[in-house]
């Protein structure tokens, strides 16, 4: 089903957009904030359905294969433990960074998905702990407090009520955007169209976005909504949430 309906047409893209991130992540355009950059981005990989798995270990940017195996849509969406198990991840890095007196700046993690959580619903216990690795203490929107940024990448299955819905507690349901929204704020959750330009979006949005984050490291924190909406300007087929 990869160039038909349903999920294959969205993970079929997806593949395709992180063939394309990596590459511009690996060759940048010369005199760009990227360029001048990447030796700062450190990026890993992880996949999940019924399980996770590190498809790419931490890796400087220079140093990137772009020429990622594709992968499939099967399996259930275990978001919770995945997202569990990333920022888990995140934090053994940030103790090396740490150990070698390497300084850091704050993590981001982009959450590519074309479904709703499977294992995990608002106010549950992976719930509420998902969300505290991701802020460490109330209130969640304290940009001091956070000890990671997520933006979720959700994709026209996982916006689409007749594919994508779960139980949002009270007898309610929603869609993977309605539930990601709640997890980390409407700020967080980007919609995906279902549109043949999605590609090349996702690849001038990510790019845009890693190299705002890191293009003013070292000088202040990061204002990732600020740098979400200058990524996200000249963009059609890529929306906020709210």
């Amino acid at each position: 089903q990869v160039n038909g309906p349903g999920p294959g047409a969205d993970i079929h893209r997806i593949n395709t957009a992180i063939q394309g991130i990596f590459r511009n992540l690996r060759y940048p355009t010369a005199g760009t904030d990227l360029a001048a950059e990447q030796d700062n981005i450190d990026v890993s990989l992880l996949v999940y359905n019924d399980g996770y798995k590190v498809v790419v270990p931490w890796t400087m940017a220079g140093n990137l294969d772009p020429n990622i195996a594709p992968f499939q849509a099967d399996g259930g969406t275990q978001t919770g433990a995945a997202l569990q198990y990333a920022l888990g991840y995140t934090g053994h890095r940030l103790r090396y960074y740490l150990s070698h007196n390497i300084r850091h700046g704050r993590p981001t993690i982009l959450h590519f998905t074309d479904g709703a959580p499977t294992d995990m619903q608002p106010g549950d216990i992976v719930w509420k702990d998902v969300q505290s690795r991701l802020h460490k203490v109330s209130p969640l929107n304290d940009p001091e407090k956070r000890f990671a940024v997520i933006r979720h990448l959700i994709t026209a299955n996982g916006t689409d009520p007749l594919r994508s819905s779960v139980s949002l507690g009270g007898g309610l349901t929603g869609t993977g955007l309605d539930v990601l929204s709640q997890l980390s704020g409407a700020k967080s959750a980007l919609a995906l169209e279902d549109h043949p330009d999605l590609v090349s979006e996702l690849v001038e949005f990510v790019t845009a976005f890693v190299g705002g984050v890191t293009n003013i490291f070292g000088s202040h924190e990061p204002e990732i909504e600020v740098i979400t909406d200058e990524a996200l300007e000249n963009l059609s087929h890529i929306k906020r949430a709210a």
